[in-house]
């Protein structure tokens, strides 16, 4: 049978993707994350994504529905344009196993770390929605508009207004991305001060709001966090058990 799990997405299960080729992105999970969800099904879908379009995860609270799809065309191939199988779902499989944190800030970052390249791990957190993209995009169409009708219907409209405009998206978005980056790199640090060997593994278990805290916190107080919250959530006392308790 075949479902339709989104719009013009169609999975069935004799495209299930098998554990050899989902084992390619459990490795790259359990070697950044400590992280392997292998409970996760993956399917090739039909291609209605587009020329440009990968794969997804999909997760669906309301019907517990968690699942992740990708090209059907990697059923044979490795790569194909600028995608990687098994990065492509490394990537999928991050948001899968974050999806109940809801965290829009670090969410891109934690799946772009799986990238094989530098500019791709830096740049992907830029893109968080939609929105984003159109925060890049539109204000370079408008400045090309304005080129051409001053080019080809004799106008006069000032230029440098356009240009600052243009080039103020990709400025925000690239400082947010930095900031972010530098919250989690100061909260990384303050886990690897306080002797925990897998700060990553550590703060992909946490919310937007804990990685924040953990960075405001210090090496010294940072482990009596840990151990605070332990108190009262189930995850932290998991965190505290694994991460923790090894190193005593």
């Amino acid at each position: 049978p075949e479902y339709e799990v989104a719009p013009g997405m169609i999975i069935s299960s004799k495209h299930r993707i098998g554990r050899e080729i989902t084992g390619e992105a459990l490795q790259v999970t359990s070697q950044l994350y400590d992280v392997r969800p292998e409970w996760v099904p993956g399917f090739f879908a039909n291609e209605s994504g587009g020329i440009f379009w990968g794969g997804c995860a999909l997760s669906d609270p309301a019907s517990n529905l968690t699942l992740f799809i990708i090209r059907k065309a990697f059923q044979k191939k490795q790569r194909i344009l600028v995608y990687n199988r098994r990065e492509l779902m490394a990537h999928e499989l991050c948001h899968v196993a974050r999806s109940r944190l809801n965290d829009p800030e670090f969410e891109e970052h934690f799946a772009y770390m799986t990238a094989g390249s530098a500019l791709r791990r830096f740049m992907g957190n830029c893109f968080r929605a939609e929105l984003d993209a159109f925060i890049f995009i539109v204000p370079v169409f408008i400045l090309l508009a304005i080129q051409l009708l001053n080019a080809f219907m004799g106008l006069r409209i000032p230029e440098y207004p356009f240009w600052l405009l243009a080039l103020a998206g990709p400025m925000y978005l690239i400082i947010r991305n930095m900031l972010t980056r530098r919250t989690f790199l100061r909260a990384e640090e303050n886990l690897r001060q306080g002797g925990i060997s897998k700060p990553r593994a550590v703060l992909f278990r946490c919310t937007r709001e804990e990685i924040r805290e953990i960075a405001a916190s210090n090496p010294v107080e940072v482990i009596t966090y840990l151990y605070k919250k332990a108190e009262t959530e189930l995850r932290f006392r998991l965190i505290c058990k694994k991460y923790i308790s090894d190193m005593i």
